[in-house]
């Protein structure tokens, strides 16, 4: 098969072979610039059996596949081309069809790096290898990121000191970023828990006999049932037999020794006493 045009003084013919590859030839012709002329010839191109056609390039590449969070490996572009009429290191590549992947290429080498942060998917990419004929070959190739899940985190909260028998507010946090995550507070049976499921719940510090630590532990569960923990210590102070004094803001706290002998503090300070002057006598 054969088609030409004619370019100025010179004739541009190709000669396809069966599989579509072609021959480009120029051939310059020099003929007389008669206006007057008004005619035509005939040219006949004779071509040679046996004659060496320029063949395409072919790609050659398998799916590429990586974990979320880590680059795909590196892909040496000489590797997976080949082209008889041409050195590989000479392909002139172009890609398409990349969103989120990153392509960028040096010294025929093609470095691709996942751009979005816990991103998982598939792109599917084109290449494009050019020889210096003109002939190519274009390949789809799906590259993957498979999905990781990323432990959830948690944070129990500062350490924590109370008298016993009293109500503190706990501040545990903790979450996932890829979905929701459920709580529990655990600790001594002795441990009182308003809601244990509420990072931020109360709890009831037992009676002691001494002043006690306790561990308290907040596990966060994310929804693939992977589990975390803190924890933190509770420090519950005895109070023994000490009395709690709460002093009115316009009270006024004296402290002085007396001696009495044969008579009960309560009977010496009884008129103050019952004037409530008097709360506390030791």
């Amino acid at each position: 098969n054969q088609d030409g045009f004619f370019d100025g003084d010179t004739l541009f013919f190709f000669y396809h072979d069966e599989t579509g590859d072609s021959l480009l030839g120029p051939l310059t012709f020099n003929y007389s610039n008669n206006p007057e002329w008004n005619s035509s010839e005939l040219l006949f191109i004779g071509t040679t059996s046996g004659v060496n056609l320029s063949t395409n390039p072919q790609i050659t590449l398998t799916p590429q596949e990586t974990m979320e969070d880590i680059d795909f490996n590196t892909i040496n572009l000489t590797q997976i081309v080949s082209d008889p009429d041409d050195d590989p290191a000479q392909i002139i590549w172009s890609f398409s069809g990349n969103e989120i992947l990153d392509l960028n290429v040096e010294n025929n080498v093609l470095t691709i790096e996942v751009l979005v942060p816990d991103w998982h998917g598939t792109e599917n990419i084109q290449f494009i290898a050019i020889d210096s004929h003109g002939g190519a070959d274009s390949l789809f190739v799906p590259f993957t990121v498979l999905p990781v899940n990323d432990l959830p985190f948690v944070d129990a909260g500062d350490d924590l000191q109370v008298n016993e028998n009293e109500t503190i507010q706990l501040n545990g946090t903790g979450g996932d970023i890829e979905g929701n995550v459920s709580f529990q507070w655990t600790g001594d049976s002795m441990i009182q828990f308003i809601d244990p499921d509420d990072p931020l719940t109360e709890l009831i510090s037992p009676e002691v006999n001494a002043d006690t630590d306790f561990i308290i532990t907040l596990t966060v569960t994310d929804s693939s049932n992977v589990a975390v923990s803190d924890s933190l210590i509770l420090t519950v102070f005895n109070l023994g037999n000490t009395d709690i004094i709460n002093f009115n803001p316009n009270w006024n706290l004296i402290s002085f020794d007396i001696m009495m002998e044969n008579m009960h503090p309560e009977i010496v300070f009884s008129d103050i006493i019952n004037d409530d002057n008097l709360v506390f006598i030791t």
